[in-house]
């Protein structure tokens, strides 16, 4: 359920900074003065499928599934990584083609291929709703929370994430160029993530909506203030999977350090699809 988590704000304001990860200021850039403590936590199992859809995405559907999910995040890299899809530097394109090609076509699990359309939902969305309740009109302010440098090919391109879990938490001293210290909170999470091909990091030709606005009658708008759910939706492209990474460095103000790695799965976004995640209702779409 959509939640304005402080961690996650933390993450998205900072991420929407071209000095992401950066201080400016000697003032607040902390070094570690004193030896982590750990406290490991394993991952759980591999995620069941039972609740994820196994047939690709209809771009034409005009309501989905009650509950719907989207694709599985986890089992696709889980079937592709593998086959190591990504292009190595010293292969020549006509022999990367012809090494990946059977990917297109290949049953990653239900009907999904290489090819598919597919929609991933935002585990935890960055959402807020208002409402005028005179006008019926909704608005939902939406940020996607993900890396504005995920390289994919020559390019650097927006992507979002989908999942996280948890692999460390640990505790050590920041300490500040003027000596001051602070216990800084360290917490590294193995991520899931999709990379938009085509939303170019650097040009920005490319835009990711900040909001929706739609009308439903009030009686229907009190129940979506915890229902409501983000799917990115697009064909899964070539190189099919990339890394996935984003940092959030301690200050003296904000002394918490978040470290994001994993893998993103690349395709080329076609729309953003926000939706009731109890009925499967579509409240709005921004299209690509």
């Amino acid at each position: 359920m959509p939640k304005l988590l402080p961690a996650f704000i933390a993450l998205i304001v900072a991420a929407a900074s071209p000095a992401f990860g950066q201080t400016n200021s000697a003032k607040t850039a902390l070094k570690r003065s004193a030896p982590a403590t750990s406290n490991p936590v394993k991952l759980p199992s591999t995620d069941t499928l039972a609740k994820y859809s196994k047939e690709p995405f209809d771009l034409e559907d005009k309501a989905l599934a009650p509950g719907y999910a989207g694709h599985s995040c986890r089992e696709i890299v889980r079937k592709l990584k593998p086959s190591n899809p990504q292009k190595d530097e010293f292969e020549s394109s006509a022999a990367y083609a012809g090494r990946v090609a059977h990917l297109a076509d290949d049953i990653i699990y239900g009907n999904i291929t290489g090819q598919s359309v597919v929609a991933f939902a935002a585990e935890r969305p960055l959402i807020s709703l208002t409402y005028n309740a005179d006008t019926e009109d909704a608005r939902v302010n939406f940020l996607t929370i993900g890396s504005l440098s995920t390289k994919v090919g020559g390019s650097y391109v927006r992507s979002a994430l989908i999942e996280s879990q948890s692999t460390d938490n640990s505790e050590y001293v920041g300490e500040n160029s003027y000596g001051k210290k602070v216990a800084v909170r360290r917490t590294s999470y193995n991520a899931c993530a999709v990379a938009f091909a085509n939303v170019d990091s650097i040009t920005r030709r490319v835009a990711l909506p900040t909001s929706f606005s739609f009308k439903v009658p009030a009686i229907y708008a009190r129940t979506l203030k915890d229902s409501i759910g983000v799917l990115y939706v697009g064909p899964i492209k070539q190189p099919f999977l990339v890394h996935y990474g984003e940092y959030m460095k301690p200050t003296i103000d904000s002394p918490t350090e978040l470290i994001y790695s994993g893998d993103a799965i690349v395709i080329h976004l076609s729309k953003i699809v926000l939706y009731d995640t109890t009925t499967g209702r579509i409240l709005d779409t921004t299209e690509f």
